[in-house]
């Protein structure tokens, strides 16, 4: 919204050591104001996709966080579900950060499973 890219923005320009940012989608408005300011990500999806770091084992750089949804989760998520309810035939992927490559992740490891 425009009132929370306001909010980032001033964060970003303030003499800050450090922003924590609760979720994703306010640490890309963040590093939007400012690409250089150092930041813990609560949560989120898809860190390494979307260059906070370089790899999930040694991601480098200023930012560092909780990556919500690692390679492997949804996959594991779907042999549960076949455990729990074996006749199950057909499912679907309702993923909240299509915009954020999260939800890349989490298809490409459906789709591997399935």
């Amino acid at each position: 919204t425009e009132d929370a890219n306001r909010f980032a923005a001033e964060l970003a320009a303030m003499d800050l050591d450090l922003i924590v940012a609760q979720a994703l989608p306010y640490a890309l408005l963040v590093r939007d104001a400012n690409p250089h300011m150092p930041m813990v990500i609560g949560t989120g999806a898809g860190l390494v996709c979307n260059g906070f770091g370089r790899t999930m084992q040694r991601p480098g750089g200023i930012v560092t966080g909780m990556e919500e949804l690692p390679p492997g989760l949804t996959a594991r998520r779907l042999g549960l579900l076949t455990i729990a309810a074996p006749g199950v035939r057909r499912v679907g992927l309702l993923a909240t950060t299509p915009a954020s490559c999260g939800y890349e992740i989490q298809l490409a490891d459906a789709q591997e499973a399935a």
